[in-house]
């Protein structure tokens, strides 16, 4: 269970622009925005706590806990997490934040870390679940994918390259119909849940 869930974020930091790297093991990682590093794991099954990295000082450790216990996470958090600064509390006056570089040169030997890189593109249950997993990303799949979805009933709605799956999916919170979204880009192809209003930039 640990293994997947740490998959499940590194999938979802991943889609969110974020490089990330997970251990031999899989069952911790970290991921950075090319300036500063932020870790995730712990000893939770079931959850997944974050951690913020900076150089050891004579005043503290290496790090300090940003949050516990997560089962999921979405982009406006990982953005936050990845911007906070080490609070009073660590005594750290003046941390140097570990950047990318300095965390692989001293961990990667220890935990073997290797750069994440999606299973895709996805087809049928597999990108329903990589859609569900992550709302906010574009999920990669196949021309054959896009090309049956587009065929095999009139599009809700099109626009160039992007169309909504004829039949909705599902009814999100406010009982609006989400459907399938499909976009051809850049010779590659994506899906991901949206509402009418979100496919015509009006939510």
């Amino acid at each position: 269970m640990k293994k997947e869930l740490i998959k499940h974020f590194a999938q979802k930091l991943h889609s969110f622009g974020y490089d990330v790297y997970v251990s031999g093991d899989g069952r911790h990682g970290f991921y950075t925005d090319g300036r500063r590093v932020v870790s995730f794991g712990g000893q939770w099954n079931f959850f997944v706590d974050f951690s913020g990295n900076y150089a050891q000082s004579r005043e503290s450790g290496t790090g300090w806990q940003i949050a516990t216990e997560q089962s999921d996470i979405n982009a406006a958090q990982a953005a936050a997490y990845i911007a906070q600064n080490a609070p009073a509390w660590t005594g750290n006056k003046s941390p140097v934040y570990t950047t990318p570089e300095q965390h692989l040169a001293t961990y990667c030997k220890s935990s073997a870390y290797q750069k994440f890189e999606p299973c895709a593109p996805f087809e049928w249950a597999a990108l329903w679940a990589a859609m569900e997993a992550s709302p906010a990303a574009w999920i990669e799949t196949t021309e054959d994918m896009y090309w049956h979805m587009l065929e095999c009933v009139p599009p809700r709605a099109m626009n160039g390259g992007r169309f909504l799956v004829g039949e909705e999916s599902h009814h999100n919170g406010e009982g609006e119909s989400v459907y399938a979204s499909f976009m051809k880009h850049g010779g590659k192809f994506f899906a991901k849940y949206e509402t009418v209003k979100q496919f015509r930039g009006e939510a």
